[in-house]
């Protein structure tokens, strides 16, 4: 199966990557593998990130794929702020509600880290990047549970703050880059 990727924030990109090629025109033909790691690690191919943004419908035995591609620091921090909280607003939507909510807090949490990290890649301001990653890292699994178990939170309702949380943004954050 290959996934045709309509990308509309380049004209011409070199990918060297088994089974991926891209025509000039923005235009990536990935191959399932491919696509399923970029997927799986945030997309990393060619010095680009690969988003996964819609699902367009099929196409012969393949389905098209719609395909958000940045390059690595280019974004200015209010760029990366704001694509940032876009990725935030697509979690509660991204969701497996057929698995159990402690399943689903757990795709929350990943998707959140998955943003923040994404985001600090495509900052063009490497220095705040650094600085944001140890001043401010990523929780792991057991801190995040840590964090609300010491609020009062159990069972359901922890896990319901899990997700919850992991689609809130820092105010204070968004006030500093002037984003309401």
């Amino acid at each position: 199966m290959v996934y045709d990727a309509l990308v509309a924030t380049m004209t011409e990109v070199a990918i060297w990557s088994a089974g991926t090629w891209c025509d000039g025109t923005g235009t990536f033909r990935i191959s399932q593998f491919d696509y399923e790691m970029a997927h799986i690690v945030g997309g990393m191919m060619g010095g680009y990130l690969f988003f996964n943004v819609a699902a367009s419908g099929v196409q012969g035995a393949g389905q098209i794929q719609h395909i958000q591609a940045i390059r690595k620091g280019s974004l200015s921090n209010v760029a990366a702020r704001d694509w940032y909280l876009g990725q935030l607003s697509q979690i509660k939507g991204n969701l497996n509600t057929s698995q159990s909510l402690q399943n689903q807090a757990r795709q929350a949490f990943d998707m959140r880290n998955a943003a923040r990290t994404n985001a600090r890649l495509l900052m063009s301001d490497r220095a705040l990047a650094q600085s944001l990653n140890m001043s401010d890292p990523n929780f792991t699994w057991g801190q995040i549970i840590t964090k609300y178990q010491n609020k009062g939170f159990r069972g359901d309702a922890l896990w319901r703050e899990i997700i919850d949380s992991s689609m809130r943004s820092n105010p204070n954050v968004n006030q500093m880059f002037g984003i309401r």
